[in-house]
C-alpha cells in the first residue's frame, strides 16, 4: 500500500511517500515465497519460465523509489511472509545509493526505513512505532511544504 504524506492533491509531486510492505516485483515475490524453496529445481525453472513469459507486469519497486523526487518512508514487518522484508530493504537501499535518495529535503530524510520485528504483512500499521514514525514523517513533510 502506498500513501502520500502531503502535497499530492495540487497536480505536483507529493510532499512525501509512505511505502508499506513494498515489493520489488511480483515475479520476485513469487520466487521468494517460502514454498518455492521446497520445489524440485526443474519445477522452479518451469515456474521461472512461466513468470518470464506470462507475467507482463513491469512494475519495479526500485525504479519507482529511485525516480520519485519526494522523501520516502519504507515500513516493513520482519515477519512478513507475503512480501519478505528484503523487498522493502532493497527498495530503501537502492534509493539510498542514488543522489535523489541521499541526504535531506527541506529537513526531511530523503529515504528512511522502519523494520518492525514483530509485524507481519497485515499488522505493520498496528504497531505503535509505525504510527509514530508515520506521524513524525507527515509532520516534517507538512512543515517543509509550508
Amino acid at each position: 500500500a502506498e500513501a502520500t504524506a502531503a502535497g499530492g492533491g495540487g497536480g505536483g509531486p507529493p510532499g512525501g511517500v509512505v511505502l508499506e510492505s513494498p515489493l520489488t516485483s511480483v515475479r520476485e515475490v513469487v520466487q521468494d515465497h517460502w514454498l518455492v524453496a521446497y520445489l524440485p529445481s526443474f519445477l522452479r525453472s518451469v515456474l521461472d519460465r512461466f513468470l518470464t513469459e506470462n507475467l507482463k507486469l513491469s512494475f519495479k519497486g526500485e525504479d519507482f523509489a529511485v525516480n520519485v523526487g519526494s522523501p520516502i518512508l519504507v515500513l516493513h514487518g520482519e515477519k512478513d511472509l507475503v512480501v519478505p522484508v528484503g523487498h522493502g530493504q532493497t527498495i530503501h537501499d537502492s534509493r539510498s545509493l542514488t543522489k535523489a535518495g541521499r541526504g535531506r529535503l527541506n529537513g526531511v530524510p530523503k529515504t528512511d526505513i522502519l523494520r518492525l520485528p514483530t509485524a507481519d504483512h497485515d499488522t505493520v500499521m498496528r504497531q505503535p512505532e509505525a504510527m509514530e514514525k508515520v506521524k513524525d514523517f507527515a509532520q516534517a513533510v507538512w512543515a517543509a511544504a509550508k
